[in-house]
């Protein structure tokens, strides 16, 4: 009898068990289905819409919990997306590298666990890693990794591959096409900037 009862009540335990792992796994799901971003199916490469959509949601977020929490998204294009809470610099004057403004701000991102995660402003620029410098505004723009993952772009609707226009271009002999020379020549003071920022 004693045998009997100590089984049902192992029983009972491992059923209770079962349901709350069975509640937890929904939950999960659920909170997937909110990671959804309206309007992207197939990826930003594909779709310049898709970009944009991703590029407006990183932007609304204000601080680096919130932005780091975003994604990871996974489209039918093989990567995987995040946000990044990134260091932008905006530049006065290209002549003198004067800084006019210094400010934190989410941008999105892919996620590359391959891609260098090092800090172009203490490393250098090698590859594919350095700083990256707008290609419409007077700016200069430091991606940072997100959960100790490389992280490549931004991501926007100037990177489809119908008419890759790219809004930003990196910072580094390495890769082409080329950035602007005159932004990426005031690298030393954005940097100098950034580290000011934060806290360094």
């Amino acid at each position: 009898m004693l045998l009997r009862d100590m089984r049902t009540s192992k029983l009972r335990t491992l059923l209770a068990s079962v349901a709350l792992l069975s509640g937890a796994l929904v939950a999960l799901a659920s909170c997937g289905d909110e990671l959804e971003v309206p309007g992207c199916t197939r990826g930003p490469w594909h779709e310049p819409e898709c970009g944009r959509a991703l590029d407006e949601l990183c932007r609304s977020q204000r601080n680096e919990a919130s932005c780091v929490a975003q994604g990871p998204f996974d489209f039918d294009d093989t990567l995987l997306y995040g946000c990044s809470w990134a260091s932008r610099v905006v530049l006065g004057e290209l002549a003198s590298c004067t800084v006019e403004e210094a400010e934190h701000v989410c941008v999105a991102v892919t996620l590359d666990s391959e891609r260098d995660c090092g800090d172009p402003c203490v490393e250098g620029a090698a590859g594919f890693r350095g700083v990256l410098a707008s290609t419409t505004r007077d700016e200069l723009l430091k991606l940072r990794c997100v959960g100790g993952q490389g992280v490549g772009g931004p991501v926007d609707e100037s990177i489809a591959l119908d008419d890759p226009s790219y809004s930003y271009l990196i910072c580094s002999p390495d890769v082409l096409p080329e950035a602007p020379r005159e932004l990426c020549a005031c690298v030393p003071q954005a940097c100098a900037a950034m580290a000011a920022l934060d806290g360094g």
